[in-house]
């Protein structure tokens, strides 16, 4: 079974906590970033299957940006909300954003989740399902930019 690889963006504290989760599961590459200037770097190049953010990484970087970005490389994302609240208001974003409406794709690439419950799930499933989204992206990212 081919190895899924996540690319991990949040704090030292929030990386060990999920390195120490997610090592557990033998069919997960890891690599962590814990730095805002090398998290734009780094997400513009696609070696990496699925982007988990901490919700509260950065006070000036948004983790919804960075999942924008990750979006406009075709890969999915996933934001870790620590707080059900958090959570919530992560949910209304992409029900009510003008983005999400825009780029209708993104809306099954940028996914939320509270904690760390079912991320094995939602990995599993984004890590075989975002492949076919790449004509879509790319087709709905040239006719609303340009």
């Amino acid at each position: 079974m081919k190895k899924v690889r996540l690319l991990l963006i949040g704090s030292e504290e929030w990386l060990k906590g999920a390195i120490f989760l997610l090592s557990k599961n033998d069919q997960y590459l890891l690599e962590t970033i814990n730095n805002e200037r090398d998290a734009i770097e780094r997400l513009s190049h696609n070696s990496y299957d699925i982007l988990l953010i901490d919700n509260e990484f950065s006070e000036t970087i948004e983790s919804i940006k960075l999942a924008k970005l990750a979006y406009a490389m075709t890969r999915p994302s996933i934001i870790i909300c620590s707080s059900i609240l958090s959570y919530l208001q992560s949910k209304i974003w992409q029900y009510l954003s003008k983005f999400t409406n825009t780029f209708i794709t993104s809306k099954k690439l940028i996914n939320f989740s509270y904690g760390f419950h079912s991320i094995n799930d939602q990995i599993d499933f984004l890590s075989k399902d975002y492949k076919k989204y790449f004509n879509v992206v790319k087709k709905e990212i040239k006719i609303n930019t340009f």
